[in-house]
């Protein structure tokens, strides 16, 4: 270490004592969740976020900090599983979900005097049939049900 400290010399010293605030920015193809019905049947939905991108900003004197997160192309569809393992697709239920989400913090001498967040939806079209209502509910009863047994089991075990 004290070879990188005497290359880098004395702005290694004033970035480990100074206050730096950092700008990040960064945008990624959001994951893809599949949730299946059950263990033994093969329909499932899925939940794909879309392109999420995230900004913070921060003004010099570190006053005001602005978080702004943006997801699009985000979908929600059904399927079935086949036997070796590929995807088919059932139907779309949501075609596309945008949201935006707005965080500002002010700040005075490193505590936080006001916050304000603001989040925005677009409009949500769903195309929702009586078998994806019949899916939708049988993926929640039997998850939802599996994750509280497990859970008793963790708890009983506690």
């Amino acid at each position: 270490m004290s070879p990188l400290i005497w290359m880098a010399g004395q702005k290694t010293i004033t970035f480990m004592t100074e206050e730096i605030y950092a700008d990040i920015k960064f945008r990624i193809e959001g994951p893809t969740f599949i949730i299946p019905e059950s263990r033994e049947n093969p329909h499932f939905l899925a939940v794909h976020l879309g392109k999420i991108s995230a900004e913070n900003m921060m003004t010099r004197e570190g006053l005001v900090e602005d978080l702004m997160v943006n997801m699009t192309g985000a979908q929600v569809y059904s399927g079935v599983m086949g036997v070796h393992q590929n995807m088919e697709l059932g139907s779309i239920i949501i075609r596309e979900i945008c949201a935006k989400m707005d965080i500002k913090i002010e700040k005075r001498n490193s505590a936080a005097l006001r916050h304000a967040s603001c989040v925005y939806l677009d409009p949500v079209e769903c195309n929702i049939t009586r078998n994806d209502i019949h899916l939708i509910s049988s993926v929640l009863h039997n998850n939802l049900l599996k994750i509280k047994m497990d859970l008793g089991r963790k708890l009983g075990f506690i």
